[in-house]
């Protein structure tokens, strides 16, 4: 609730799109939050909480840029995701 316990508020996903298999990428949802903010604010609260842990976390799994076709690792500690998962994986772990 807006003052009471927000732990009690839950977690959001939505995909980014039809063809793109990502929760919640942080670009499409800058679009997104002033509607969440001006209709559910603790849906809002609880997506940037959500983003805001996963900077503290990281991924060493190493993976291959499309760009220049380097490894590198998938998330590095202090860095914002891009997302938060995919359909295909487990979020919030």
């Amino acid at each position: 609730t807006m003052h009471g316990d927000q732990g009690k508020v839950g977690q959001f996903l939505y995909l980014e799109g039809h063809e793109y298999y990502m929760y919640n990428t942080y670009d499409v949802h800058f679009y997104a939050s002033f509607a969440l903010v001006q209709n559910w604010p603790e849906l809002q609260l609880s997506l940037q909480r959500d983003f805001a842990a996963a900077v503290a976390t990281e991924d060493p799994t190493r993976r291959k840029l499309l760009g220049d076709g380097n490894w590198r690792p998938r998330k590095v500690v202090g860095a914002v995701p891009h997302d938060l998962g995919s359909p295909s994986e487990e979020p919030w772990t």
